[in-house]
């Protein structure tokens, strides 16, 4: 699964996802890359050639490159797009997604959700085919002379495939495994590393769909240089780490960007010694670690982090754990005023070098229920933003905070 070699010598991190139309998509274990655009063009990083596609549809020919009335977001997060475009009484609908099965392809799928049947043209020759036949396209689509057609009736579902690195046409392979498989895959592997579910909002639930996109990036090798931003490669190597990257490799990637980050002063560097700790422990690096412990005691301790994507991920578990040593802060900032009597959980995230803590919130009434359990080492809990009353030992519980939300009657 590990390609570090290419994570070092590929796209400094930013590049793909900062801008949010253009998502990386690829198979762990290979090294082909791609990206969906916002119109759901593939272009592979090969230099192979683009794959786009346009839609006639009862009024006109619809090009989702150039039409105001396209939607594309991922799916569940993940390394897998939707890319949606109006048509009359409806929406024509492709998703993409990669698969590792007959040597690895992506696999494209369009449907058509309107209620009179439309003609799905793409601008590569290269594909794989079911039983449906293709046809030419006419010169007035503006597509190239070797793109073909594919008629998809109402409310019915055509898929095609790329194969990775070798274009070239033939018949669709049998038994690919379908989106929701694919889906499944990915967060498996993902929320190894803390999985959330939070309520919907910038520091809810969207805040989580950007970290699980942020940790996909990252599976595929869009990793920060760390002779560039260190910090930030310390936080990456740590959530690859915890989703179960051989540490071995990022060893070598934590003492560089360590050394460039103390010699720099860079900020959040604290930031990025709580995460290459982390890795250091699942190493087992005991003198790396005693090297580290006397670069942070001369040092002043902050909770800054980077602004990005590897900051927001940090972020984001701070905002749920707070750990120093083996003292775990649940919520240190209390609870968000847009989660009040809303339930919400986070499982595994860090609670100290090897410990971690998975909690659940929900409500009596107006006061909150917390239910917990923490693994890899003992933690002393408590949450003293919501309640500095309680704190516990214990590797399981429940407890009745003291905590009462505001009576939405009266706000």
């Amino acid at each position: 699964m590990a390609l570090l070699g290419l994570r070092l010598t590929g796209r400094v991190t930013e590049t793909a996802q900062s801008a949010d139309d253009r998502v990386l998509i690829g198979n762990l274990g290979s090294s082909w890359r791609a990206e969906v655009g916002r119109g759901g063009r593939i272009t592979p990083l090969d230099g192979g050639r683009s794959f786009g596609f346009a839609v006639a549809a009862d009024d006109r020919w619809h090009d989702p490159d150039r039409d105001p009335g396209v939607r594309s977001r991922r799916i569940d997060g993940v390394a897998a797009v939707e890319t949606r475009i109006r048509i009359p009484n409806g929406d024509l609908v492709q998703r993409v997604w990669c698969t590792a099965s007959s040597g690895g392809v992506t696999v494209v799928e369009f449907e058509n959700e309107s209620p009179l049947p439309v003609v799905v043209a793409v601008d590569n020759p290269g594909i794989l085919t079911g039983p449906a036949p293709t046809t030419s396209v006419p010169d007035e689509v503006g597509m190239p002379s070797d793109a073909r057609a594919l008629p998809v009736g109402h409310h019915a579902t055509a898929r095609i495939a790329v194969r990775h690195g070798a274009q070239q046409s033939g018949s669709l392979p049998q038994g690919l495994p379908d989106l929701s498989s694919v889906v499944a895959g990915w967060r498996s592997v993902i929320d190894r590393a803390g999985r959330y579910d939070l309520p919907a909002g910038a520091i809810g639930g969207s805040a989580a769909e950007s970290v699980v996109a942020a940790r996909c990036d990252w599976m595929l090798g869009d990793l920060s240089d760390p002779d560039v931003d260190p910090v930030s490669a310390l936080i990456e190597a740590d959530h690859l780490a915890r989703m179960g990257e051989p540490v071995d490799e990022l060893v070598p990637i934590v003492a560089r960007s360590v050394e460039r980050a103390v010699r720099r002063g860079a900020a959040g560097i604290w930031a990025g010694l709580d995460a290459a700790a982390r890795v250091l422990v699942l190493a087992d690096e005991r003198r790396a670690l005693a090297d580290l412990d006397r670069i942070a005691s001369g040092s002043q301790r902050d909770g800054s982090v980077p602004d990005n994507r590897a900051g927001r991920a940090m972020a984001l578990d701070r905002r749920l754990v707070s750990a120093v040593g083996n003292e775990c802060d649940l919520l240190p900032d209390g609870i968000p005023e847009d989660w009040m009597l809303q339930g919400f959980e986070a499982h595994g995230l860090p609670a100290g070098r090897s410990a971690t803590v998975s909690f659940a919130v929900r409500w009596h009434g107006r006061r909150p229920a917390v239910i917990w359990e923490c693994s890899g080492g003992p933690v002393r809990l408590s949450a003293a933003a919501v309640d500095a009353s309680w704190e516990s030992g214990a590797e399981t519980g429940e407890h009745l905070w003291g905590f009462e939300a505001p009576d939405p009657a009266i706000s």
